[in-house]
């Protein structure tokens, strides 16, 4: 095999890829929708905050109304990650990337 025979076969792959990408994006609606649901919590628009969710979190922990999650009955375990969650009280993500303290968070703005 000489250059030009491996260039045309990279070139072919990378053609076939490329129809593939193409066809992939052109789905249908009935696809698109089972994908998407509007009633999924992960698809739920929130208000825009001006700070972010774990500060809010720091300020309103003491809030009468705020619903603390239902905890692990063991309590922390070691921690599996370098992040510590503060509303769920345990290892795992992020606090600011968590859904469910976005949904806590909007529901309080709405009360």
């Amino acid at each position: 095999m000489n250059l030009e025979d491996a260039w045309l076969v990279r070139r072919s792959r990378s053609d076939s890829r490329r129809e593939n990408e193409m066809s992939s994006s052109r789905r249908s609606w009935g696809e698109l929708e089972r994908h998407f649901n509007p009633l999924d919590p992960k698809n739920e628009h929130h208000t825009p905050l001006i700070t972010s969710p774990a500060r809010i979190l720091v300020k309103i922990d003491q809030h009468p109304s705020l619903q603390w999650p239902k905890g692990s009955e063991k309590g922390p375990q070691l921690p599996k990650s370098k992040y510590f969650y503060r509303y769920h009280r345990e290892y795992g993500h992020d606090t600011n990337r968590c859904r469910q303290l976005r949904q806590e968070i909007e529901r309080l703005i709405h009360t």
